[in-house]
């Protein structure tokens, strides 16, 4: 996967710095540094994807739909939420941050980002948890879903495009269902991770200015 440098030399001084700090030390920061720090996060740099292995995708359930994610953006799977650091003034659909090899990224909340619909600590605690983390370029998010999740090879013939109510589901005007996959008896989306992760960025950034 090609790497597109969004970065200045200036901004990749300040994030040598930044990634040294710790979540559990996010509470010593001033609010200037705070935000400069949460802004950064999503563009450190971290492993490649788990395979480039475009027709492969994760299957799970977001609310009651079944979605489908590419695997070619999948860094690691876990099955089991770590600890995260909440921010303040942040979306309400990012749960805060957490340590992914040495480094603190956003941790989302997949179902309440496409949907709203947001689930309290104690439920997500009392699910069964599947964490991931995702690149898109230069960026690194981690996802939250509490679904079960197979791994399987679509024939793309049965794709087709999300002209139904679907493609009305957009975040920050960008669609976010790239096309509807029906065979058998599996109808699910094809999550758009592209304008997902352009998206989430943006977002983030607007929040901490």
């Amino acid at each position: 996967m090609d790497k597109q440098g969004s970065l200045t030399d200036s901004t990749h001084t300040h994030l040598d710095d930044i990634q040294s700090i710790q979540p559990d030390s996010l509470a010593t920061l001033s609010d200037s540094a705070f935000w400069d720090y949460a802004r950064q996060l999503a563009l450190v740099r971290a492993s490649p994807p788990i395979a480039d292995r475009p027709h492969e995708y994760l299957l799970c359930t977001l609310g009651k739909q079944p979605c489908l994610l590419s695997m070619a953006f999948l860094c690691e799977i876990c099955h089991t939420l770590p600890p995260y650091t909440f921010l303040p003034m942040t979306p309400a659909w990012m749960l805060g941050l957490t340590s992914w090899r040495g480094m603190a990224i956003p941790t989302i909340d997949l179902t309440h980002y496409v949907f709203g619909e947001a689930q309290t600590r104690e439920q997500r605690a009392g699910a069964s948890p599947i964490f991931f983390v995702a690149q898109h370029n230069d960026t690194y998010l981690a996802f939250f879903i509490t679904s079960t999740v197979t791994i399987t090879i679509l024939d793309l013939q049965y794709l087709h495009p999300s002209r139904s109510a679907s493609s009305g589901i957009t975040t920050e005007h960008l669609p976010i269902v790239q096309s509807i996959y029906r065979h058998e008896n599996l109808e699910a989306w094809l999550l758009d991770m592209k304008n997902i992760f352009t998206a989430i960025v943006q977002q983030i950034e607007i929040s901490t200015l």
